[in-house]
């Protein structure tokens, strides 16, 4: 479980884990997951809703990623989740939550889609309105408390 770039590292590790051989993981829980080092653009009409933009997409891809943050070269097939090009045996089930204004919203979108047609149990949940790590600047919205609940349910779900 993972929120923003700790959701892209769960989502890595995942990967890890089945192709390294390591321990099975029950579930994923992603939290507007940061999965792919090659999104360097906003929609027009969410840019400025970005609380993550742009540009810290890059620095952040880049401090992860170091001498490999080319943004085009070969990487481990851990390393960005949403390069894979199959979903590997053994991927288990996931949940994702995303913000409707977040620059991640598309990349989350189509991976959970990917997984899904792979025949792994996907919940969706996109939050409309809201940015990027929405619920740090209003812990008391309704949408909020949603969240909240659904992610609880995620996690007594194991």
């Amino acid at each position: 479980m993972g929120d923003s770039a700790g959701g892209g590292l769960a989502a890595s590790l995942v990967h890890y884990c089945i192709h390294k051989n390591g321990p099975s993981i029950a579930k994923q829980i992603l939290i507007y997951p940061m999965l792919d080092n090659q999104t360097t653009s906003a929609p027009t009409c969410v840019e400025p809703f970005l609380v993550w933009t742009v540009d810290d997409n890059i620095t952040g891809w880049n401090a992860f990623l170091g001498s490999l943050g080319n943004f085009t070269g070969e990487l481990p097939p851990w390393a960005v989740p949403s390069r894979m090009i199959t979903v590997p045996t053994g991927m288990p089930e996931m949940y994702l939550e995303v913000a409707e204004l977040d620059l991640f919203r598309e990349e989350n979108e189509l991976y959970a889609a990917q997984v899904a047609e792979a025949g792994v149990k996907v919940e969706v949940k996109v939050r409309l309105g809201c940015p990027h790590g929405w619920e740090h600047i209003a812990p008391d919205a309704a949408v909020t408390k949603q969240a909240m609940e659904d992610r609880r349910l995620a996690l007594m779900s194991l």
